[in-house]
């Protein structure tokens, strides 16, 4: 509840704690497929710029915003 309204910080904890054990919804037109997203979007400034861009091309992502969502980020273990 103290990170209800910090969403970046509510789906660290999330991801963090694996609590709560949220179910997944495949609704029309949702970006990740029904999947719980294992990444944040980043913001669209950033999109075009040489590190963001060279971030991206070294953990084999690509502009698919579905599969960018979708991907593990590098310290996943899970």
């Amino acid at each position: 509840m103290a990170t209800f309204l910090n969403e970046y910080e509510a789906f660290a904890n999330m991801r963090r704690t694996g609590f709560p054990n949220l179910t997944p919804v495949n609704y029309p037109g949702n970006v990740t497929n029904g999947q719980i997203p294992k990444r944040l979007a980043y913001p669209a400034g950033e999109a075009g710029r040489e590190p963001f861009e060279a971030a991206k091309a070294a953990q084999g992502l690509s502009n698919d915003f579905t599969t960018y969502m979708s991907a593990p980020v590098w310290w996943d273990v899970n």
